[in-house]
This record gives structure tokens, sequence and C-alpha cells, in this order.
């Protein structure tokens, strides 16, 4: 129980994720927000509900922290750098809170005190998106949701800018994104769902750790699999490309590429060509030679 927890702040954001829901359905988000937010109570929900009580939790999360922060006087005195808090999803007792963390200032490239929950982590600051780098982790998203062809709201799109989402995973080929697209899209669970529901299930993905540890992985595999198949894709290419005549006599060359008279054609596994071995003197002993003209 957050025994120190007694008000729950209700963002408009979610009010207007709920408008198309039944009074039925928005009446259990509600009591579900508020068992978690005073009581640490994690709900059976299910679909849409559930979809929308995740992604209000971090919110949550973050609120019971400053509170109980603020109620605490801050973290204990001698601790260098505060625990990150866990959700009351992954454990049964209020976690340590954050003291002041520090930040990089970009006119001195100095670490300094900011108290705005970064840590440093062997000399370096592992902060959060600055609201410089907001609208171009937006820009982004916007355009990879397009690229993947999961078009996103203004609205939706933001949401995953603050989901915590690493910005390096946003752009370039297998962004997070797409891997979010693949795994609902391939789920029995999610892949038959009204469009609507998927998509807010796709933003939720964005936040989900252990979709996060997966991730690199699975973009780790698609990479050798792209460089496999372009691999395959040169050697057929390369190989389509028979020599058709003899380079020593200009002969035609038989469906073996040889030439009787000169040599072969032999393809290169490693340089994927063409290369001509010649046939040599073929030198008998002088037994065999005796042989031949008795025979004669």
């Amino acid at each position: 129980m957050n025994s120190e927890i007694f008000t729950n702040t209700f963002y408009r954001s979610w009010h207007e994720a709920m408008t198309e829901l039944s009074d039925a359905q928005y009446g259990r988000i509600v009591r579900a927000l508020n068992e978690y937010c005073f009581f640490g109570t994690v709900p059976e929900l299910e679909g849409v509900e559930k979809i929308i009580f995740t992604m209000a939790v971090p919110s949550i999360d973050s609120s019971i922290r400053n509170k109980t922060c603020g109620a605490n006087g801050g973290a204990p005195k001698g601790n260098k750098n505060a625990l990150k808090k866990q959700s009351p999803l992954n454990q049964e007792n209020n976690p340590p809170c954050f003291e002041k963390q520090p930040t990089l200032n970009s006119e001195t490239s100095k670490v300094e005190v900011e108290g705005n929950g970064n840590e440093e982590v062997n000399g370096e600051v592992d902060r959060e998106t600055t609201t410089e780098e907001q609208p171009s982790l937006i820009k982004s998203i916007q355009e990879e949701s397009e690229n993947i062809g999961f078009s996103l709201d203004d609205n939706l799109v933001t949401k995953i800018s603050k989901s915590g989402i690493d910005p390096g995973w946003v752009t370039g080929r297998y962004s997070y994104l797409e891997f979010a697209r693949d795994k609902l899209s391939n789920d029995p669970k999610y892949r038959d769902k009204p469009d609507s529901e998927l998509k807010l299930l796709f933003v939720a993905a964005c936040g989900w750790e252990d979709w996060r540890e997966q991730y690199p992985s699975w973009k780790d595999r698609r990479e050798k699999e792209q460089i496999f198949m372009e691999k395959q894709q040169r050697r057929k290419q390369a190989m389509a490309k028979k020599p058709k005549t003899c380079p020593e006599c200009g002969a035609e060359l038989d469906n073996s590429l040889s030439c009787r008279e000169h040599g072969y054609f032999e393809f290169n596994e490693e340089t994927y060509e063409y290369n001509f071995e010649e046939i040599g003197e073929i030198i008998f002993p002088d037994v065999f030679k005796q042989a031949a003209l008795a025979v004669g």
C-alpha cells in the first residue's frame, strides 16, 4: 500500500483516449488506476482497458516517486546516485527515492546536478531526452511509423517520444518501431484486433521492457539474414554471367564451359568470378610410351 499517497492525477490525454469507451469500461479503468496508485494493486484487465491502463502506469509511477521523495526529503545522505524506481508491477515495497542527479551542461561540457532524474554511470550521464532533442525525435517517429505502414496521429507519436525509447532505435534499417509492428502482426493475440486498438497497443509496446530486451537480438538476426540474402543474390547474378568463348582461341565453349584444346572455366565461390584453368601438357613415363608404340 502507498500509505503516503492521497491523490491521483488524471490526465486529459487519458480521458481523450477513453472517449470511445462505454461508461462501464471507463469506470473500470478509473477504478483500476486508483487501486494501483493508492494500494499498488495490479488489476486483471483485458483488451483496450488493459492497453490504456498500461499506458498510464509510467505516469502514476512517476507521480508516486515524486510525492514520496518530497515527503522523505530526497535520497538518503551519502547516496551518490539514486536507484531507479521500479513499478509496483514488479516489486512489493516502495523503492528508494531519487536524489538530485547529474546532467550535462551543453555550454561547459561539465556534469552538473540539476535534479531531473539523470544518472551517472561509469562517469557518463544516462539522461532522458532533452527538450531540444524532442522535436527531432517526434519527427523521426512520425516518419518511421509512416515508412512501416503504421501511420499515427500527433498525440500517439508524442506518447512514444515520452516512453523513454532510445532515439537511435527509431531510425535506420530494422528500427524498434518495425520490430513492434512485426511482433503485433505475427501474434494471434493482437493481429486481429481493430486498427484503433492495435495502434494503442503499438504505442504501449514502445515502453514494454521485455520487448526492449528482445529487440537487439531481433535486429541482429534480421541484419544477418539480410547480409545472407544479398550475398546469395550477388552469387546468383555472377553465376548467370557465364563465359561463352575460350580466351585462348575464341572457340565456343561446350555446356561444361570447356575448350578441348586449351582448358575450362570454374566458378570461384570466394570472388564470385569465373576463372579459366588451362590444360597443361600431359607427360607420360617412357614405359607407357613404349607400350603405346608396341600396340600401335
